[in-house]
């Protein structure tokens, strides 16, 4: 069964990618990360610790495939803010903090402070939208595993709080993975026909 949602979210991708249509993924959506960690297995993790405090956040992780393009990002050391290691991504209030992927993840998940509104694209396409998270304080997940991929996402936060971020986690899903996947599907509207 989990291959056949595999297999369909796949189509459903390229068809979206062939046609250039809006598309609206489902999303799971998760505030508990042991559920979220158990879900997705493996991940990566970026928690913004070894760099001075107040320095940008651009391309430092640019070897990982995630850089930072919205010009206001900045690392913040604080113990309370950034409960997990005292460090984290800090952005003024009213800015949207901007992370784009190098290729698309279908994946991602967030310790963060205050509310969030995370808004996923894939391209220039809207792919989902979070709504408000979280609320005053600090120490709250998000998790979300989605159908359709995204390669950016914009996080804000809607009430005018700073946007704060402990440690964020993401899966690389490889490029010969999705190759894979076309002509898996393929095979499968094939076969189908026969």
């Amino acid at each position: 069964m989990k291959r056949t949602a595999s297999l369909s979210a796949c189509v459903v991708c390229l068809s979206t990618l062939a046609l250039g249509h809006f598309a609206c993924a489902s999303m799971d959506v998760t505030t508990d990360f042991k559920l979220w960690s158990y879900e997705v297995g493996s991940f990566h993790t970026i928690d913004f610790t070894g760099f001075s405090h107040g320095m940008p956040i651009t391309t430092q992780y640019e070897d990982q495939g995630v850089v930072f393009t919205g010009g206001v990002e900045q690392f913040r050391h604080d113990q309370v803010e950034y409960p997990i290691d005292g460090e984290g991504l800090f952005a003024e209030p009213w800015n949207d903090v901007i992370i784009k992927f190098d290729q698309p993840h279908l994946v991602y998940g967030q310790h963060f402070g205050y509310q969030a509104q995370l808004d996923f694209f894939l391209g220039d396409k809207l792919v989902f939208s979070s709504g408000v998270l979280g609320k005053c304080g600090c120490g709250f997940f998000a998790g979300f595993i989605s159908d359709l991929p995204f390669d950016q996402i914009i996080v804000n936060n809607p009430v005018g709080n700073p946007v704060e971020i402990d440690n964020l986690y993401y899966v690389t899903v490889p490029a010969p993975a999705s190759l894979a996947c076309f002509l898996i599907s393929g095979l499968c509207l094939r076969r189908r026909r026969r």
